[in-house]
C-alpha cells in the first residue's frame, strides 16, 4: 500500500549507504544546474527570477514524494515557460503584477485539470500526439526562444508582442542601438557553455559562468555601463497564497491550459518511460498524471509557476548515478539554503548570461538530422513536420499543436480514403 502511494517511503526501508553517495553526488549535480536555469527559466516565462526557484523546490518536492520514476527531475523548463509567455502575455504585461498572478492561476488549472485526466486514467492519452507534430512543435518553440532572448543578449528594449520575423526586422532596424557590452558577455559565456560541455557535459559550466559573471559585474559595476542585471531577488521561503480568479480569466485561459498540460505531459512521461528499465517498480501513466497536477496545484499556493520534467535535467541526474528519488531531496535541500542564504548574491546577476543559459539550453531540442531523415524516409511525415513547425512559428504556439494533429489526422484519413476508394 505505501509502494503505491510512496514509491520513496517504501525504497528508505531497503536502503544502502552506497546507493546515499550516488544520489548525494547526482542529487548536488542537478541542483547545481538547475540553480541558473531556474532563474532563466523564469525570465523566460516573463516573471522575476526568484519564481523559477519557487517553481523547482514545490515541485520538486511533491514529485520526490508521490511520484513513481526514480530519475524524474522536475522543474521549470523552456518550452512550457514559452508557451506560458506567448499566451499570457496577450492578456497582461509580463513582469506585471497582473500577470505575475496570471502565470500562478494558469499554474492552478493546469494542475486541477491533469488530477481530473490521471482520476479518469487518461494517462495514455498523450499516444495519439503524432510524434512529428510533437518534433515540429518543439523546434519550432526553440526557434522562438531563441528569438526571445534577443531583448537580452542584445541589449535592446524589443517589445514583447512582436512575432518572430517582426522581431528580426527590429533588431535589423535598430543595429546601431546594440549594446556591445552585452552581445560580448553572451557570446563568450554561450561559447564557453558550448566549448565545455563538448567535452565533458556533467561538468557544470553554466554555474561557473554563472557565478564568474556576478563576480565581474559587481567588480567592475557593469550596471552603471548600460548592462541589465537581474536586480533585488526575495531571500527565504515562498509564502502561502490563495490564488483568485474570474469566470473570464479562466475562459481567456482554456487554449493555454490545454496545450501546457498535454506538451508538459507528454514530456514528462516519455522522459519517465525512457528510463523505466532502470528501476524496479513500473512508471505508473495515470499516477504520474495525477502527481504532476498535484506538483502544480500545491505550487499555485506558494507562488510557483508550473513545472515539467527536464530533459536535460533528467538524464544528468541519472549519468550521475542517482538510485532512488533520495537524489531529488538532496536538489531539495540545495535549492532550500540558496533561497535562504544565497539569493542575495545574485544581485549583479548579467540579464545576457541569462539568455546564454537558455538559448544553449534550447540548442539539444533542434534536430537538423531527424528533419532530414523525415524527408529521406517518408515525404507524409516530413509534411506534418512542416506544416506544425510554419503554423507555430507564424500563429502560434497553441494553434500550431493543435493545428498539427488535426492536419496529421485529416492527412492520414485522406490518404485512407483514397486508397480505399481506388482498391473498390
Amino acid at each position: 500500500m505505501i509502494k503505491s502511494i510512496s514509491p520513496l517511503i517504501a525504497s528508505l526501508k531497503e536502503y544502502k549507504s552506497s546507493s546515499f553517495n550516488s544520489d548525494i553526488i547526482a542529487g548536488l549535480t542537478v541542483g547545481i544546474i538547475l540553480i541558473p536555469q531556474a532563474l532563466a527559466y523564469a525570465l523566460l516565462a516573463g516573471v522575476p527570477p526568484i519564481y523559477g526557484l519557487y517553481s523547482a523546490l514545490i515541485s520538486m518536492l511533491i514529485y520526490a514524494l508521490l511520484g513513481s520514476s526514480y530519475y524524474l527531475s522536475i522543474g521549470p523548463v523552456a518550452i512550457t515557460a514559452i508557451l506560458m509567455l506567448k499566451s499570457v502575455s496577450k492578456i497582461h504585461t509580463p513582469f506585471s503584477e497582473p500577470y505575475i498572478q496570471l502565470i500562478i492561476l494558469l499554474g492552478l488549472f493546469i494542475g486541477v485539470f491533469q488530477i481530473i485526466l490521471g482520476a479518469l486514467r487518461m494517462g495514455q492519452l498523450t499516444q495519439y500526439i503524432p510524434k512529428t507534430v510533437l518534433s515540429g512543435f518543439i523546434q519550432a518553440a526553440a526557434i522562438l526562444i531563441i528569438f526571445s532572448q534577443f531583448k537580452d543578449a542584445l541589449g535592446l528594449m524589443i517589445p514583447s508582442q512582436l512575432s518572430t520575423f517582426e522581431t528580426l526586422f527590429y533588431v535589423i532596424n535598430h543595429a546601431i542601438e546594440i549594446n556591445l557590452l552585452a552581445l560580448g558577455l553572451f557570446g563568450f559565456s554561450l561559447l564557453t557553455i558550448l566549448l565545455v560541455n563538448s567535452r565533458n557535459k556533467r561538468f557544470p559550466v553554466a554555474l561557473v559562468v554563472f557565478l564568474t559573471s556576478i563576480g565581474m559585474s559587481y567588480y567592475f559595476q557593469l550596471d552603471n555601463k548600460g548592462l541589465q542585471i537581474v536586480g533585488d531577488i526575495p531571500q527565504g521561503f515562498p509564502e502561502l497564497i490563495f490564488p483568485v480568479y474570474e469566470i473570464s480569466t479562466f475562459i481567456s485561459l482554456i487554449p493555454s491550459i490545454f496545450a501546457v498540460t498535454f506538451i508538459g505531459y507528454v514530456g514528462s512521461i516519455g522522459l519517465a518511460l525512457s528510463f523505466e528499465h532502470l528501476q524496479e517498480e513500473k512508471v505508473n501513466a495515470n499516477k504520474e498524471l495525477f502527481v504532476l497536477g498535484l506538483a502544480k496545484v500545491v505550487g499555485a499556493f506558494f507562488q510557483a509557476f508550473p513545472s515539467t520534467g527536464s530533459f536535460s535535467r533528467t538524464a544528468i541526474n541519472v549519468t550521475a548515478g542517482a538510485k532512488t528519488q533520495i537524489s531529488s531531496l538532496i536538489t531539495i535541500i540545495l535549492l532550500a539554503l540558496t533561497l535562504l542564504f544565497i539569493t542575495p548574491l545574485f544581485y549583479y546577476l548579467p540579464n545576457a548570461v541569462l539568455a546564454a543559459i537558455i538559448v544553449h539550453s534550447v540548442f539539444s531540442l533542434l534536430k537538423v538530422d531527424y528533419v532530414k531523415e523525415l524527408w529521406g524516409k517518408n515525404k507524409i511525415d516530413f509534411t506534418v513536420f512542416t506544416a506544425t513547425f510554419m503554423l507555430t512559428i507564424l500563429t502560434s504556439l497553441e494553434i500550431g499543436v493543435i493545428g498539427g494533429i488535426l492536419f496529421y489526422y485529416f492527412l492520414t484519413y485522406s490518404i485512407q480514403l483514397f486508397f480505399n476508394n481506388n482498391k473498390s
